[in-house]
């Protein structure tokens, strides 16, 4: 056994090769996702049924290869509050952090590669 998982009623073990059942966790908060291109309205598509399925409350999307005005209507179309954006270059690149009402989300320091913020859930309004 490499490890325990705790909770407030149960410990659950895993290690390698074990399978593990999100389902046992209950609700999924957060989603991180290389999406290579939410332009692609395919990408797009999947990315709404994820976010339907699970309902997280925190999401963040490398290789989105957006830039400018375009996550402000992107963001409310799914149903977030807060944003923060790092533009493509080019072709490549692209990173979005999005978050409900519920987080706060404070930014220290970004770059074309990398968002770094504290984030806290339950601390908001």
């Amino acid at each position: 056994m490499l490890g325990k998982r705790t909770s407030k009623t149960r410990s659950i073990p895993f290690g390698i090769g074990d399978a593990w059942n999100p389902k046992s966790f209950g609700t999924m908060k957060i989603v991180s996702w290389n999406v290579w291109g939410l332009g692609n309205p395919r990408t797009f598509m999947a990315l709404r049924k994820v976010l339907k399925k699970h309902s997280p409350s925190l999401v963040f999307l490398s290789e989105t290869k957006l830039r400018g005005r375009k996550v402000i209507s992107l963001k409310r179309q799914l149903g977030f509050e807060g944003c923060f954006q790092v533009d493509c270059v080019g072709r490549s690149g692209g990173l979005l952090l999005l978050w409900k009402e519920e987080w706060v989300v404070s930014m220290l320091s970004f770059s074309l590669g990398h968002i770094d913020a504290w984030i806290c859930e339950g601390c908001g309004p």
